[in-house]
């Protein structure tokens, strides 16, 4: 398989999570006020969330 095959795999892959996370984020946020479990997935989610942008950009950037 190509490289550029295998980056637009990726891509969309990255790209599903990154809305996933998103929902997750809005539905955790009015829980995670009083509820110390989910201010941590919150957290967590929010570092994924970022993570998975970022490696959206560079694989974005190698594809143009």
């Amino acid at each position: 398989m190509e490289v550029k095959k295998i980056l637009e795999m990726e891509l969309d892959k990255l790209e599903e999570e990154i809305e996933y996370l998103r929902n997750k984020i809005a539905l955790l946020k009015p829980i995670a006020e009083e509820d110390e479990e989910a201010k941590l997935d919150l957290i967590g989610s929010q570092i994924l969330l970022n993570l998975y942008e970022q490696d959206r950009r560079k694989i974005a950037s190698m594809l143009a």
